[in-house]
């Protein structure tokens, strides 16, 4: 077996950063969601791998799902949850998140048949929370950079939004009309 790797430490993505005060970051992927075609394949690979029984899964309802947090610039920041976490100035962010939002509705729609996660995410959204949410998520979900990965393959739903309403709030609330209920994905961690 010959391994390839193009950095000085095996894992690419996967690793741990222990600070000097004991406490222990585990970087990389770290959870599943077994939603959809995406979701089945992952969840047959884990069976196939004999990895089922490790399989922790997390409601929505339970604490964990509630309380994300972010690591930015030497500081742990608690995300905003609910609807009324948008409409305040959360750190590590410079406004509240439903200004995002309410802007988002009047950015034009892309002309590329693909863009990367973060330029999709910084022309509709903002770059800040491009950079900071949006890469920190694609580093835990997919181990990847929001600068290379397709926002196409990875996130779907957002570029259908984008493509059929022109934009993403009017695309999910016209779609959650629809279906008489909120887009929601299950959601498992390892």
């Amino acid at each position: 077996v010959i391994v390839l790797e193009s950095s000085s430490r095996f894992g690419g993505w996967l690793w741990s950063l222990r600070r000097s005060d004991g406490a222990i970051f585990e970087l990389g992927p770290r959870g599943i969601r077994p939603a959809g075609a995406v979701g089945r394949n992952t969840l047959n690979m884990v069976e196939d791998l004999g990895l089922e029984g490790d399989i922790l899964p997390v409601t929505y309802s339970h604490v964990a799902s509630q309380n994300r947090y972010l690591y930015v610039r030497g500081q742990l920041h608690k995300l905003p949850s609910g609807i009324r976490g948008m409409f305040q100035t959360v750190p590590p962010f410079s406004r509240p998140l439903v200004f995002s939002l309410i802007t988002e509705i009047l950015v034009k729609k892309g002309k590329e048949a693909d863009e990367s996660i973060h330029s999709f995410v910084s022309r509709r959204l903002g770059k800040e929370l491009a950079d900071i949410a949006i890469d920190s998520l694609c580093r835990g979900v997919f181990a990847g950079d929001s600068k290379k990965l397709s926002v196409r393959s990875c996130f779907p739903s957002l570029f259908k939004a984008e493509q059929q309403s022109g934009s993403l709030t009017l695309g999910f609330l016209l779609d959650s009309a629809a279906v008489l209920g909120p887009m929601s994905y299950g959601s498992s961690k390892l």
